[in-house]
């Protein structure tokens, strides 16, 4: 049996995991975080992340980038995370992704 690396949305709906504490994050920086949970989205995997201090966020990775490698790290696992602004959007992106070990 093939390990799930993220759930589906219909299995995300059927969770019942509360996403209102997460917010997209605004300033770029380097931060680690405990990955909370994975979402297959339609276009992207949509990974949720609790900080040390308690902060959420939600950051969605791309399939051109292979996800990040976020897609084969399990949940819980501790990582270190680099969000970079973009120059002309200003917009700040998860950019590399790093299971702590």
């Amino acid at each position: 049996m093939e390990k799930m690396r993220a759930l589906s949305k219909a299995q995300f709906t059927q969770s019942g995991f509360d996403t209102s504490g997460y917010h997209f994050i605004t300033e770029p920086g380097t931060f680690t975080a405990y990955l909370d949970l994975k979402v297959w989205g339609k276009c992207c995997l949509e990974c949720f992340f609790t900080f040390a201090d308690g902060r959420k966020i939600i950051a969605s990775t791309f399939p051109e980038a292979d996800y990040l490698g976020l897609a084969d790290i399990p949940i819980g696992t501790e990582c270190v995370l680099i969000f970079e602004q973009t120059v002309r959007s200003k917009r700040t992106y998860l950019r590399k992704a790093e299971a702590v070990l």
